[in-house]
């Protein structure tokens, strides 16, 4: 609840710091933080994205499935030589047979899937690096990025979680970032960095 309060002191604050700011200094903030409210937009949506698709890559649960599809060719490849009509090495589409191409026909659409998700999370790394250099462009902190970005994801993870508190957590902390952007982008704009000391203003925690 504090840091809430502090924040809306602090959005307060850069208000009025801009009501007396001269017109070029205000035009310029207006700018800097379309772009960083822009990039905030967009990456809102593309974090969550890369974040799951990463945890896809890494889960325990693709390996054990990697390996239940290989023991399923094995033991199709056994039950077909077992139930052969003729011969050791012959081959016949029995359910050994099928099961064999089964499992063979599954591990390659999850090798396929996997190669898929590491080209979607490449290329939204490209986004993500595009963002970074707009939003420094902008006056904000590549550290503030970052921050934003665990923040951003653990809010998803909460929402798919169903865990409301964490939930509100990260969206609080979200807020109380986005007010030390937009103190950052005004500094920037003011050219001094130290502009909003003398009206309640200064940066914010980013953990």
């Amino acid at each position: 609840m504090r840091r809430h309060k502090d924040s809306r002191e602090k959005l307060i604050a850069l208000y009025q710091a801009l009501s007396v700011a001269p017109q070029s200094c205000r035009i310029d903030y207006r700018r800097r933080e379309d772009v960083a409210s822009g990039v905030k937009a967009q990456m809102e949506f593309v974090w969550p994205r890369i974040s799951g698709w990463r945890q896809q890559l890494h889960d325990d649960g693709l390996t054990r499935r990697q390996k239940i599809e290989v023991a399923v060719m094995v033991l199709g490849a056994v039950i077909n030589v077992a139930t052969k009509p003729d011969g050791f090495w012959s081959w016949h589409w029995g359910f050994g047979g099928w099961l064999t191409l089964a499992g063979w026909l599954s591990y390659v659409s999850g090798i396929v899937e996997q190669t898929i998700i590491r080209r979607d999370v490449e290329r939204l790394a490209v986004v993500e690096r595009e963002a970074l250099g707009r939003w420094v462009g902008a006056g904000a902190h590549a550290d503030y990025f970052w921050a934003l970005r665990d923040h951003v994801v653990r809010l998803a993870d909460a929402e798919s979680n169903g865990d409301f508190e964490a939930g509100q957590e990260a969206e609080r902390k979200i807020e109380s970032l986005w007010v030390a952007v937009q103190e950052a982008i005004f500094c920037r704009s003011s050219g001094d960095p130290f502009a909003l000391d003398g009206v309640g203003g200064g940066s914010e925690d980013k953990e």
